[in-house]
């Protein structure tokens, strides 16, 4: 069986001790809390399609930066690879998707995401915004 790649988005608005991540509910089941993420289409990278994704699932526009990690994981019958890059924040834009998502802090975003390799990659991303290195 094929392998269905994917690309997200750790997004931080702010900076500092005021530093804020954007999280959305999940499509399959909404009482999840996730980062925004999706299927690579043709001719994407995966960088690219976080970014997109980004824009579709939270109505946020930004820059990808660096890849934070890589998951893999079952859903259903299918196995899934999931590239979380880090995305410099530019503005606002218009979802495609009706979600809800919310802009909260490293520590609330780790406790409300649902699933732990999320929280990790928050982590991570808490650590190079704030410049610690432990």
């Amino acid at each position: 069986m094929a392998i269905v790649l994917q690309a997200g988005a750790i997004v931080v608005r702010g900076a500092a001790d005021d530093a804020e991540v954007l999280i959305v509910r999940a499509k399959k089941n909404p009482t999840d809390w996730i980062l925004p993420k999706g299927h690579i289409e043709s001719g994407e990278t995966a960088a690219q399609a976080a970014v997109r994704e980004l824009l579709e699932e939270g109505g946020v526009l930004g820059e990808a930066e660096e890849l934070v990690g890589v998951s893999q994981l079952r859903s259903g019958a299918r196995e899934l690879e999931v590239s979380y890059f880090r995305v410099r924040y530019s503005g606002d834009g218009v979802a495609s998707e009706d979600r809800e998502r919310r802009w909260v802090s490293f520590s609330v975003a780790k406790t409300l995401l649902t699933y732990r390799d999320a929280q990790q990659y928050v982590a991570i991303v808490e650590r190079l915004v704030s410049g610690r290195d432990n």
